[in-house]
C-alpha cells in the first residue's frame, strides 16, 4: 500500500515538472497526447508495470498511452488521434495481438489474429505469412502487448522487414473510445473485450463487454 501511494505521489510530481517544462503542444496537428521527457527517461524500465497499473488504477488512458510510449521507445508508434486514414489503407495490414477470445469479441475491421506470444523464427514466418511484405500495425488493448511482439520481431526479422510494423498508440480501447468502427466474424460490433475488469474501466461503460 506504501509503495502504491509512493509511486502516485512520483506520477504525480512528473506530471507536474512536465507540464512546467515542456512546450506547449495545444498548436500542434495530431502530437502525441503526452511525450515522454527527460524525468521520464531517468525512471529504471522494472518501474514500468507498476506505474503502467497505477494508470489503469486512475483510469487515465492517456497516461497508459504515454507510459508504452516511453517504455518502448525503440518501436515506431502510430498516434491513435490520427490512425483512421493509415488504418482504413488497404495497402495496410493490420495484426491483433490480443488473446483470441478477446479478438472473437471485436476487432478492427480487417484485421487478422496474431498469437501474442509468439518469438523468434516462429513469429517472424507468421509476421510474413500474414503480411506479405506489406507495411502492418500492430495493436492490443492499448498498446502494451503489440508493442512487445514488435520489439521481439525486431530481433527475429532483418531491420528492413522490422521497420515495416508500427504500434498503435492507446490500442483498441483509445480506437472505441473514439467511435472507431469494429466488427466480429459476424458483421459489426459494438463491444470491446476488456481484458480484465480491472482494464476495462479504460472503455467508456457502453463498449464494455459482459464478463
Amino acid at each position: 500500500m506504501a509503495f502504491s501511494a509512493l509511486l502516485l505521489a512520483g506520477e504525480s510530481l512528473r506530471q507536474n515538472f512536465s507540464k512546467s517544462g515542456q512546450m506547449s503542444l495545444a498548436a500542434a496537428h495530431c502530437a502525441p497526447p503526452n511525450s515522454f521527457n527527460a524525468v521520464d527517461a531517468m525512471l529504471p524500465d522494472w518501474l514500468f508495470p507498476f506505474r503502467l497499473q497505477v494508470a489503469a488504477w486512475r483510469e487515465d488512458l492517456p497516461a497508459v498511452r504515454r507510459l508504452v510510449q516511453e517504455r518502448f521507445r525503440g518501436v515506431d508508434h502510430l498516434d491513435g488521434d490520427c490512425a483512421a486514414e493509415t488504418l482504413n489503407d488497404s495497402d495496410i495490414v493490420l495484426l491483433d495481438s490480443r488473446e483470441f477470445d478477446e479478438y472473437a469479441v471485436s476487432r478492427l475491421p480487417g484485421a487478422y489474429w496474431i498469437d501474442p506470444h509468439l518469438e523468434g523464427e516462429a513469429l517472424a514466418a507468421e509476421l510474413r505469412d500474414l503480411t506479405g511484405g506489406r507495411p502492418a500495425v500492430v495493436y492490443c488493448s492499448v498498446g502494451v502487448r503489440s508493442a512487445a511482439l514488435i520489439e521481439r520481431a525486431q530481433s527475429a526479422l532483418p531491420p528492413n522487414e522490422a521497420a515495416r510494423l508500427r504500434n498503435l498508440d492507446g490500442g483498441l480501447f483509445h480506437w472505441a473510445n473514439a467511435g472507431g468502427a469494429l466488427e466480429t466474424a459476424a458483421g459489426e460490433a459494438r463491444r470491446v473485450h476488456g481484458y480484465n475488469s480491472a482494464w476495462g474501466r479504460l472503455l467508456a461503460p457502453a463498449l464494455r463487454a459482459p464478463d
